[in-house]
């Protein structure tokens, strides 16, 4: 009788918090702008890679008519040229000077060629480059675009081989390698220089106000909408996400309701039910794809107690595990388990080199692009998996404890988590 009486009472409940839910205007003011027409909402491609690349390439060639002429092609070639130190063909420039500002100041913009999916012809392999930026015999920079995908298996180190065999030093003096991620995420080899969407959503606000006057209506519809999918799917910085936020703070428990009885992704799952038994908080998720969480006994570190005062986006750590599902160039599910330190304020690069050096020296990992300012992964590792639960939950069990794979152990990151926690209690 009292079970029955609980169960009317939390319904009733419920009903109340629905209720408040459909009433609220914050509800109306999203619903309603979300009806607000965007050109790539109604074309279906808002979330379409390949649809990046071909707005990008068109915003990048400044011999198309969108009457931005140059101004945006400069800034992305300013960004690759100056955002890090530039590995050369693994070496570093005269000097470990970095490739001159002016450089992009400099070149005669009506002779840069844009090509969408390059391929080499004289080759049988299908692989193609998404963005691929010419000047005559200077230069030639690769761009690939990972919106929501992964890499694929050696994907990128494929790609430097065909831009090195078609375009050999004795062509082009230089090749330059960019991998484009809504985070500015550090590519696997570390000749890539990462590039951000936050960078380009900052190109674009720029160019808009320097040309307000002189660009077609048009056009500017077009990169207003362009920014609006950015803001809202990458930045997560748009009005109608305010709104969303405002929205499931205020009904909270209603929505909690019906994520826990509602549909959730398989990964989400995995991810809830590893945490839950092993000791690790789930800490916050980026859509269906991205998961982070981190061991318990890491929180009370004084470093994680601190990391407001250390990092550019507070609702993350210093150090955080990330579990990422994507579809590689063969179209298979793929599971990525990484260990990334996160990237730190203007101020602390210090600090955040001599983290990545300890736990270097102390689990003793072989880091790539461990002078990058940005995420830097101390562990990688991947496999192809069907999006299923306790498929899901059997790798994550194996890349802990370790497991044996093509006639080696592969360490797991049991070990190199109780490393990394020895050194984050001496921060």
């Amino acid at each position: 009788m009292e079970k029955t009486e609980s169960k009317e009472l939390e319904l009733k409940d419920y009903r109340n918090k629905f209720k408040d839910f459909i009433n609220d205007k914050t509800v109306d003011k999203l619903r309603l702008g979300l009806k607000d027409p965007n050109i790539f909402q109604i074309l279906g491609i808002a979330g379409h890679e390949i649809r990046h690349s071909n707005f990008l390439a068109w915003l990048l060639d400044p011999n198309e008519g969108h009457g931005l002429g140059s101004i945006f092609i400069q800034k992305i070639l300013r960004e690759i040229f100056i955002e890090k130190e530039i590995i050369i063909e693994n070496k570093p420039l005269e000097s470990e000077v970095k490739y001159p500002e002016l450089m992009a100041d400099d070149i005669n913009y009506n002779k840069v060629q844009i090509f969408r999916e390059w391929k080499n012809i004289s080759s049988k392999k299908l692989d193609s480059i998404d963005i691929l930026i010419k000047y005559e015999e200077e230069f030639i920079i690769a761009i690939e675009n990972k919106f929501w995908s992964g890499e694929g298996e050696k994907q990128l180190s494929r790609y430097q081989e065909m831009v090195r065999e078609c375009f050999p030093k004795e062509k082009t003096k230089h090749r330059f390698f960019a991998y484009l991620t809504p985070e500015g995420m550090d590519a696997s080899e570390n000749e890539w220089v990462s590039l951000s969407y936050s960078s380009i959503v900052e190109f674009l606000k720029d160019i808009i106000e320097l040309l307000d006057d002189s660009l077609s209506v048009h056009v500017k519809q077009y990169i207003n909408d362009y920014l609006v999918i950015l803001n809202r799917e990458v930045m997560g910085e748009d009005k109608l996400v305010n709104y969303a936020k405002s929205i499931y703070k205020d009904h909270k428990q209603l929505f909690d309701f019906i994520e826990r009885h509602g549909k959730s992704s398989a990964l989400r799952d995995a991810a809830t039910t590893f945490c839950e038994k092993n000791e690790y908080i789930l800490l916050s998720q980026r859509g269906n794809k991205w998961m982070y969480f981190v061991p318990k006994n890491w929180i009370n570190t004084l470093i994680f107690k601190e990391h407001e005062k250390y990092l550019e986006n507070s609702k993350y750590y210093p150090i955080m595990f990330a579990l990422e599902h994507f579809r590689n160039s063969k179209g298979n599910d793929v599971i990525k388990v990484l260990i990334q330190v996160q990237p730190y304020k203007i101020g602390y690069e210090e600090k955040r080199k001599e983290l990545i050096t300890c736990i270097k020296e102390k689990a003793q990992l072989k880091i790539k692009s461990e002078n990058s300012k940005r995420h830097t992964a101390v562990y990688t590792m991947q496999e192809e998996v069907t999006e299923n639960e306790e498929e899901i939950l059997e790798l994550l069990k194996n890349f802990k404890e370790g497991y044996q794979k093509e006639g080696h152990q592969k360490e797991g990151y049991k070990k190199i988590a109780n490393d990394i926690f020895e050194v984050l209690k001496s921060e």
